[in-house]
């Protein structure tokens, strides 16, 4: 799914978006949304599953591949009409139920 107007992701199609419960658009907390697809995604180098936590309170630090349709200014307000990414490293945060990155410019 490049383009938010369209229900295909790659060679799969987009059957239901569940967005978090508690997504907030001012703070982004809970910025993340489960895609119900028609079939299974194919498994490649630009699809792949992702690791979760053992433990709630585990930390860790990663580099990681994040995409999404965000502003793409510091205090943006108008998403992307098209799937971004980037390339961030995750770190430990002052608030253990959110993942703090820190991409090119900074953290964020």
């Amino acid at each position: 799914m490049h383009n938010k107007n369209e229900l295909r992701i790659g060679d799969a199609i987009l059957v239901e978006p569940f967005p978090h419960p508690k997504y907030n658009n001012s703070t982004f907390e809970n910025d993340i949304m489960l895609l119900k697809l028609q079939k299974p995604a194919e498994l490649s180098n630009r699809v792949r599953t992702i690791a979760l936590p053992l433990y709630e309170n585990e930390t860790f630090t990663h580099n990681c591949l994040v995409m999404g349709w965000g502003s793409q200014t510091a205090n943006g307000t108008s998403p992307s009409k098209v799937l971004r990414e980037a390339n961030v490293t995750t770190g430990n945060c002052t608030l253990p139920h959110i993942i703090c990155s820190e991409g090119f410019t900074g953290p964020g």
